[in-house]
């Protein structure tokens, strides 16, 4: 069995709210703006098209929700991984804040959605902690809070005990307390914004892959097996899954600029009330400061979800599991022996400066990718940038558009990958 296929086998296939009806694309037809994939970033730029009165049609290659999506672990973090001064180097000080704090907005982005249209996706809002290992990578948290508490975000520092009393084990050094952060379903939540999008008049082709994209006159063409759609605009939501279908990017070199990296997740059995006491008694979200993140949490029906680094390939032996399994009896000697009901991986996408990226590389060209682990709250948020830059213009706290730069022997990133896997491990062994 291939990742792909862990598709149909996650916890999330077998807990998600049922699928909207979508049919093939099997005619000839036009619109205004045809969005590719989709996912959280082109549902949210679809629905949001629609409240701005824009004829939206989405093409997707599998079914609603395939790509990083439906397998994510479900948690609604805001913000960005990176350290806030590395946007400042970056942008300057006056657009680094501007992009600081709207992503930091993106998880009440979604909250406000989920709220507004009624969205069944299990969201609650538990707190997200940021844990550190080590005192270093607890420093680096410090800045990031001062940062926070200047746009009025009541986050705080947690020391070694109190980070210990709210997880249930000793190894981290402290944390970030952040309330702002939660958890959903993620497969039920895309399916809604599927949904939400169909009743506001998108229309919605699953199982149809765009395979290619010409300009014709003042318009586009994209062609799928069976139908073709002339539109004004593109917007291109493909994210790890660029390559999906033909082994080329429907843009030149989009699939080439960012690595398409493997995540796996384990869930146990749920567990028993008394283990929750001591495991996670206040529900929190978690995800470490190692440069090899690890992330948890429950589910709904009191599983624990934890999930982790993967490979740069795809890999069909689920021994490639038995790390994920090993770290959850390693963090919780409870659950050494408690049965694994799931397994499941898929590709996230990396960018090199761990910075989403946006793309116009010509009249009528839109894409959206690269969200470094943070897809959930930063994808839905850069869904609705998206919709406003084919709309009218890129607001100004958005990261701004960048030209699309292929990674250097990109042919060669599974063997990078794995070179870098390792130089990270050794770093986070070394506390560095």
């Amino acid at each position: 069995m291939t990742i792909q296929d862990t598709f149909k086998t996650s916890l999330w296939m077998h807990t998600a709210v049922p699928a909207p009806d979508t049919k093939k694309l099997n005619i000839n037809c036009s619109t205004e703006v045809v969005i590719v994939g989709a996912g959280f970033t082109g549902l949210s730029a679809a629905l949001h098209l629609s409240e701005m009165g824009s004829k939206v049609t989405v093409l997707e290659a599998e079914e609603i929700g395939f790509g990083a999506s439906g397998r994510n672990g479900g948690q609604v973090n805001p913000g960005l991984k990176i350290d806030p001064d590395v946007l400042l180097n970056r942008f300057g000080a006056k657009k680094a804040s501007h992009i600081f704090s709207a992503t930091e907005s993106s998880a009440d982005f979604v909250f406000d959605l989920v709220k507004r249209y009624n969205l069944n996706c299990e969201l609650k809002r538990t707190g997200f902690i940021y844990a550190s290992e080590n005192k270093n990578m607890l420093n680096k948290s410090r800045l990031r809070l001062e940062w926070l508490k200047k746009i009025g975000v009541e986050a705080k520092l947690l020391d070694a005990n109190e980070t210990a009393e709210r997880i249930g084990h000793q190894i981290y050094s402290g944390s970030i307390y952040d309330p702002r952060g939660g958890a959903l379903n993620p497969l039920s939540f895309v399916r809604e914004l599927a949904s939400a999008a169909l009743t506001k008049g998108v229309k919605i082709y699953s199982n149809s892959a765009a395979l290619s994209l010409k300009k014709t006159g003042d318009s586009w063409t994209i062609t799928t097996k069976e139908g073709t759609i002339i539109a004004d605009k593109i917007i291109l939501c493909t994210n790890a899954y660029t390559n999906l279908v033909s082994g080329n990017s429907l843009w030149p070199n989009l699939a080439r600029s960012i690595i398409p990296l493997y995540s796996f997740q384990v869930a146990t059995k749920p567990l028993s009330d008394n283990i929750r006491k001591v495991i996670l008694p206040g529900g929190h979200t978690v995800s470490n400061t190692r440069r090899l993140m690890l992330y948890y949490r429950f589910d709904e029906k009191g599983r624990f979800v934890l999930g982790g680094r993967g490979s740069g390939q795809d890999r069909t032996d689920f021994r490639k599991y038995k790390h994920l399994v090993h770290k959850v009896g390693e963090l919780f000697p409870v659950l050494k022996n408690h049965e694994i009901e799931f397994c499941w991986g898929g590709k996230v996408a990396i960018t090199t400066d761990a910075i989403p990226h946006l793309h116009n590389p010509i009249k009528g060209i839109y894409a959206g990718l690269g969200f470094n682990g943070r897809g959930v709250a930063m994808s839905t948020l850069l869904g609705k940038w998206l919709a406003m830059a084919a709309t009218g213009s890129l607001p100004n706290e958005a990261v701004p558009f960048t030209e699309i730069n292929p990674i250097p022997f990109h042919s060669f990133r599974g063997i990078g990958v794995s070179l870098v896997t390792q130089f990270k491990a050794i770093q986070d062994r070394l506390k560095l």
